[in-house]
C-alpha cells in the first residue's frame, strides 16, 4: 500500500481539488496508538515516515517511523473542525471513573 498516493486519490475523489502531500496536515490510526496531526516525510515498502505537528504553534516535534501493516485508518486532519468543550458533558461521569 503507498499511503501517500492512496490520500493523494481519495482527496481528488471527495473534494475534487488536487493537493500537495506537504501542505496538509494526517491522521494516522494504528493498532495500538492515533497519530494526529501528522506531516508525511517518506515511505518505503514496510514503514511510513512522519512527523508529529504541534497545532499551538506548528512546531515539528519527533519524526517517527510506523509500520504500515499495523496502519488501520488514515486521513486528512481537518484543523478547521476541532472544538475544544472542556466543560463535563450531561451523562458523562462513567468517563471519569
Amino acid at each position: 500500500m503507498n499511503v501517500k498516493e492512496r490520500i493523494l486519490q481519495l482527496n481528488q475523489q471527495h473534494t475534487n481539488k488536487s493537493i500537495n502531500i506537504d501542505e496538509v496536515l494526517l491522521t494516522i490510526v494504528t493498532k495500538f496508538q492515533l497519530f494526529e496531526p501528522c506531516s508525511y516525510l517518506s515511505e518505503d515498502e514496510e514503514w511510513l515516515n512522519i512527523v508529529m505537528v504541534s497545532l499551538e504553534d506548528n512546531n515539528l516535534s519527533q519524526a517517527l517511523s510506523i509500520k504500515k501493516s499495523e496502519i488501520t485508518a488514515f486521513g486528512i486532519f481537518n484543523r478547521e473542525e476541532i472544538e475544544l468543550n472542556l466543560a463535563p458533558q450531561k451523562g458523562s461521569e462513567d468517563l471519569y471513573q
